[in-house]
């Protein structure tokens, strides 16, 4: 697998809100860097709460990007 992290994170106001951003998105590179297929990598991403990103799957790639954008750009993209 590939990760192409494509561009950085929108910055909340809120110090809080910016750190529970940070664990996310650091659980999330976390998952992609430890899984060792798309089948593992699925399971794992299903089973979490994720709070300020989304994700979903194409036929041979992973997708994430900010939940409360506007726009919503992707932050990460995945290569099966």
């Amino acid at each position: 697998m590939k990760a192409i992290l494509e561009r950085s994170i929108n910055i909340p106001g809120d110090n809080v809100d910016y750190m529970i951003k940070l664990r996310e998105l650091n659980l999330i590179l976390w998952i992609i860097t430890s899984s060792e297929n798309e089948t593992e990598l699925r399971l794992k991403m299903k089973h979490r709460k994720i709070e300020f990103f989304e994700f979903g799957f194409g036929s041979n790639h992973m997708w994430v990007c900010e939940s409360f954008r506007q726009s919503k750009p992707r932050v990460i993209f995945v290569e099966f």
